[in-house]
């Protein structure tokens, strides 16, 4: 079975997606050689508690209190404690938008 994608967006599409941005701020941040997605999937492999940091602070996480570590073993898999300390409510930040977007798809 070939590892042919079932669906890759154009290149316009791409380079103006909140996944490039993301993507981009990665590989300027921590001085990596491109902004590939391998690239930055192998740098999130190797900095656990580094990338999902990032990704909370990009995805703009609303919280009533922090988080004081990221995760505390990621290599115990399943059972990892994550965002130790953090105090926040799903709802708030699936729902903070207050305009005509949507607000989630399942």
């Amino acid at each position: 079975m070939a590892n042919k994608p079932l669906w890759q967006p154009s290149a316009s599409i791409s380079k103006g997606s909140r996944m490039q941005s993301f993507l981009d701020l990665i590989a300027k941040k921590y001085d990596l050689p491109d902004n590939n997605y391998s690239t930055i999937h192998r740098w999130s492999t190797e900095n656990i508690g580094l990338f999902w940091a990032e990704v909370w602070d990009f995805t703009g996480i609303i919280a009533s209190q922090g988080y004081e570590r990221v995760v505390d073993n990621p290599d115990k898999m399943p059972g990892a404690k994550w965002f130790e300390g953090a105090r926040l409510n799903f709802a708030e930040n699936m729902l903070r938008r207050r305009d005509n977007h949507t607000a989630l798809i399942f």
